[in-house]
């Protein structure tokens, strides 16, 4: 799991090799930033917490990640 969103993550680290889709990042900054809070906490309940939001909001934004 974290691999492959570590794998998309790069893209942001490298600019020219993102694959837009209408123009647009694959992942918006909540999304990056909540799952960035998961992999330094390591615990989805924690890095909610941390970011003030239900965990159950958290592992859905995950799993959006994971399917694009």
């Amino acid at each position: 799991m974290l691999g492959k969103l570590l794998e998309s993550l790069k893209w942001y680290c490298f600019p020219s090799e993102i694959p837009f889709r209408d123009g647009m990042h694959p992942f918006d900054p909540t999304s990056l930033r909540l799952f960035a809070a998961v992999c330094e906490e390591r615990n989805i309940a924690l890095a909610a917490q941390r970011e003030a939001i239900v965990p159950s909001a958290v592992s859905k934004r995950i799993a959006q990640m994971e399917a694009q």
